[in-house]
């Protein structure tokens, strides 16, 4: 009688190890997740703040030349590059159709 409580006390603490083991390896399992996903968030934050000074950058020169672009000396010598594209029109062949007064417009 006496082999069965120590046969027991083996299968006990057997399977406390097994149990610890197992737990141990779980824990760690879930930690190693945690960190992999700790760094892959990171490592995305990291991207996007350097997309946002990209596009910062970008959008500071667009508006610079913009404008540039708006600015009224280069509208003057814009009109005056466009102008030899417009025909000029004597006042008198333009015809203007008359329209009721509730429609835009009548063919």
């Amino acid at each position: 009688m006496s082999r069965q409580p120590k046969s027991r006390a083996k299968k006990e603490i057997k399977a406390f190890w097994a149990g610890s083991s197992l737990l141990i390896v779980s824990l760690l399992g879930g930690a190693v997740l945690q960190i992999n996903g700790y760094i892959h968030q990171n490592s995305l934050l990291s991207d996007s703040k350097k997309q946002i000074v990209a596009i910062t950058a970008e959008n500071d020169v667009l508006e610079v030349k913009l404008s540039q672009t708006n600015s009224l000396e280069n509208f003057n010598q814009y009109a005056v590059a466009q102008a030899d594209n417009f025909e000029k029109v004597d006042v008198a062949n333009v015809l203007y159709i008359h329209a009721a007064n509730d429609q835009l417009a009548k063919r």
